[in-house]
Parts: structure tokens; sequence; C-alpha cells
């Protein structure tokens, strides 16, 4: 699980005034890649998957004023990273629970 010291030392950031920020992006990319490749982070061995949280969430933060059609695309590195995610059975499926 990705914390916001770890996500920090990742992405070289002084937390002192972005916490807040910074907690939400980690939680909107873990949301992400759920949504994207249908799959969560296993309950051991799940690096990959932390990794993959925190380059989406540095690009995230990198790029809060996107200036120009690039900023807006997820890296390559990461688009490959969602993909293996995606098709790699060391992850769980995220079923949806039906509404009530």
């Amino acid at each position: 699980m990705v914390t916001l010291e770890n996500f920090c030392n990742y992405s070289r950031i002084d937390v002192q005034d972005d916490a807040a920020t910074l907690e939400a992006l980690i939680t909107s990319s873990e949301q992400y890649i759920v949504g994207a490749t249908g799959k969560a982070r296993p309950p051991t061995g799940g690096e990959l998957y932390d990794i993959a949280v925190m380059m989406l969430a540095a690009h995230w933060y990198d790029n809060r004023t996107p200036t120009g059609s690039d900023t807006t695309e997820i890296p390559y590195t990461l688009t490959l990273l969602l993909n293996h995610i995606a098709l790699c059975s060391q992850f769980p499926e995220v079923h949806d629970e039906p509404d009530q």
C-alpha cells in the first residue's frame, strides 16, 4: 500500500503544504488503476502495483495545470505496467457489488 511518506520519497516532494493534495492523488490513482485494469493490489507482493500508483500520482502532480497535449497522456512505461496488471493473474480481480 502506498503511504504518503513512500510517495513523497519516490517523488522527492516536501509535504509541508501539499499533504491533502498528495493523499487525494494517491487515492485517485488507486481508483483509476482499479477502473482501468479491473484488478486490485494483491495482499502480498504488490510492489509493482504500488509503483504504478506512485507513477500515476506523480504524473498527475507534475501536470496539475496542463499546458499542452503531451501532459495529458499517461507515460508509456505506466501504460505498460497497467497492461501487465490487467493481464497478470497475480493481481486479484475486482468484482463490482450489485446495487441494492
